[in-house]
């Protein structure tokens, strides 16, 4: 998988505050949260330590792929 990670960072925008945008990787912040996106659709929440928060949080970036 090779994500366009401009489209995807344009749909980000609309509801999230992105931090960080290249070809490679974006970052972003949900809900307080750091959030990495890589080109793969790898996604890194950091820094939470509630898993379930954690996976509701990616589930909400990841339905912009």
């Amino acid at each position: 998988m090779s994500l366009d990670l401009v489209k995807v960072a344009q749909d980000l925008r609309k509801e999230h505050s992105v931090e960080m945008e290249s070809k490679l990787l974006i970052i972003l912040k949900v809900k307080g949260v750091n959030v990495s996106l890589f080109q793969s659709g790898k996604t890194l929440v950091r820094g939470e330590q509630d898993e379930k928060l954690a996976r509701t949080i990616a589930e909400q970036v990841v339905k912009y792929i």
